[in-house]
């Protein structure tokens, strides 16, 4: 079984989600020092990278905000 985005066509087998999931989880944590219970935001259209970094932050207790892709930066303003 696999996952296929439909806009892009990129495939990635389970495992092969697996394995992205867990390095941009310790990227998240290692580089970016995002840990549990902390909110990130991201601004992305519904792709498969947007499925990685969703459960990526699932993986450190962590909870993804998205943005809408067609904010522009005057709209988004963080506190």
């Amino acid at each position: 079984s696999s996952l296929i985005d439909s806009s892009t066509h990129v495939q990635y087998t389970f495992t092969e989600l697996v394995q992205r999931v867990e390095r941009l989880a310790a990227g998240f944590q290692n580089e970016l020092h995002i840990n549990k219970d902390d909110v990130i935001s991201i601004v992305s259209t519904n792709e498969i990278d947007y499925i990685t970094s969703f459960l990526a932050t699932n993986v450190i207790g962590a909870t993804l905000q998205p943005l809408n892709p067609m904010y522009t930066a005057g709209n988004i303003q963080f506190t």
